[in-house]
């Protein structure tokens, strides 16, 4: 939870933008998959409006992708960047004698190997907020189809 409250303090701004477009992204990956099972159940042969839908929210579903990638790419380099710098500063504020206890192996491996770690959960968190969204239109949509298959859903995802 640290990282996430790390993340928006880097650039909230940065990471709502990304919010936002994973979460359209999410909408339009689902109205698509709603699209292409309107399309099959129907009995037209020359669907051009469907055709038209499917071509606009691919459009949609790439473009928002892309800008949310972008997005989170640049919030993750200046998190990374601003954790380094923090972890530099607090390096050089400590007494030298600390430090030779330490030893350099750990002073080196906290600069590397955590904030990469780190790295990667905050990379992570915009795809979650994508299938989230996935995952909370599914429901609504298989409730408009079936609310007692809907409720087993809920129950069996609950348990």
């Amino acid at each position: 939870m640290q990282l996430l409250w790390f993340l928006l303090r880097a650039s909230w701004r940065t990471a709502l933008v990304a919010s936002i477009t994973g979460a359209i992204s999410g909408a339009a990956s689902f109205g698509l998959v709603v699209a292409i099972l309107n399309t099959l159940n129907s009995d037209d042969y020359l669907p051009i409006v469907p055709m038209l839908l499917f071509v606009v929210l691919s459009a949609v579903v790439l473009a928002t992708r892309v800008i949310c990638q972008v997005m989170i790419s640049r919030l993750t380099q200046k998190s990374v960047s601003k954790l380094r710098m923090g972890l530099c500063q607090q390096i050089f504020a400590s007494p030298l004698k600390h430090l030779e206890e330490i030893g350099g192996d750990r002073l080196l491996a906290s600069l590397t190997g955590d904030v990469f770690m780190a790295s990667g959960a905050l990379s992570g968190v915009p795809g979650l907020a994508v299938k989230i969204v996935i995952l909370i239109c599914g429901t609504a949509y298989l409730g408009w189809l079936s609310p007692m298959l809907m409720l087993g859903g809920i129950v069996f995802g609950g348990l």
